[in-house]
C-alpha cells in the first residue's frame, strides 16, 4: 500500500452512527481502498492547559498526544525536536533560546478538541488548541497532526494544510461537535451543508469539507457566525 498522507485520511471517510460513546464507524473508501476505524472525538472538559513541562529530553516520553504538545512547547535542542518529529530536524537556535526564557504563565496552550482514529492498525490524532503568548493580545488557533510509532506519539507533517485541518482551524469547536453529531449548528448555511452531505442516509465528511470550502471561497459572510475568531487566516 502507498504511504498515506495522514491529514488526507479523513477527507473521504463516510461517517455514520455517531453514538454517545463518541465512536464513528467508517466504511472502506473507493479512493484509497483502506478502512479507518475507532474514530473518536474528545472535547477537553474540564479545561486542559498545556505548558512548558520539561527541562530536558530525558524527561520526555510522549506516551499521549497531550504530552507531545507539552514536549513541543518545551523543546530546547535539535535532538529534542527530532525526537518529537521522529526524524532529523534543522536546528532552530532562536526558538530554543526563546523557550528557555519564556514565562510559562503567559505562554501556554488551551487544548480544545481532539480527533483520534486508526488506519491499518496505525493510530493517528489531530488536536486543535489556542496558543496564548505574551507577545500577542489574543490567542491564535493551531492544529497539530500526530502518529503513534513504537508506543510514542510523533508530529506528522508530511502534508501542508489540508482540507480537514483547514476545516478544524476555521470553525468553532462547538460547531465541529455539532457537525460530527449531525446536529443543528445555529447557522442556516452550515445546517444546509450538513443535510446536503448525507448520501443514502450516511454522512459524508468529504462532501461536507468540499461544500464548506466552496462556501468560504464564494460567500464567507454566510458562515461568519461559526468561524473561529482566533483562526490564523482571516
Amino acid at each position: 500500500m502507498k504511504k498515506l498522507n495522514t491529514p488526507f485520511l479523513l477527507l473521504f471517510l463516510c461517517l455514520s452512527g455517531y453514538a454517545q460513546n463518541q465512536e464513528l464507524r467508517c466504511s472502506n473508501t473507493p479512493y484509497f481502498g483502506f478502512e479507518a476505524k475507532n474514530f473518536k472525538i474528545q472535547k477537553y472538559m474540564p479545561q486542559f492547559i498545556a505548558k512548558k513541562a520539561y527541562s530536558n529530553l530525558k524527561e520526555v516520553t510522549n506516551q499521549y498526544p497531550e504530552q507531545l504538545v507539552e514536549s513541543e512547547m518545551s523543546v530546547t535542542s535539535q535532538e529534542w525536536s527530532s525526537f518529537n518529529y521522529g526524524k532529523p530536524r534543522e536546528a532552530e537556535p532562536q526558538r530554543y533560546a526563546s523557550i528557555k526564557k519564556m514565562d510559562i504563565d503567559k505562554n501556554f496552550s488551551k487544548l480544545l478538541l481532539k480527533i483520534q482514529y486508526e488506519v491499518n492498525g496505525e493510530e493517528f490524532a489531530i488536536i486543535k488548541f489556542d496558543i496564548y503568548s505574551d507577545k500577542k493580545n489574543a490567542p491564535t488557533v493551531f492544529v497539530l497532526a500526530m502518529k503513534k510509532v513504537q508506543n510514542r506519539w510523533i508530529i506528522y507533517d508530511e502534508a501542508a494544510i489540508t482540507d480537514l485541518m483547514f476545516f478544524m482551524m476555521f470553525l468553532k469547536t462547538e460547531t465541529l461537535e455539532a457537525i460530527f453529531n449531525q446536529q443543528k449548528t445555529g447557522n442556516s448555511k452550515m445546517d444546509e451543508i450538513i443535510e446536503s452531505s448525507k448520501i443514502n442516509n450516511t454522512f459524508s465528511l468529504n462532501q461536507c469539507l468540499f461544500l464548506t470550502k466552496s462556501v468560504l471561497e464564494k460567500d464567507k459572510s454566510s458562515l461568519e457566525s461559526i468561524l473561529d475568531p482566533n483562526r490564523m487566516f482571516k
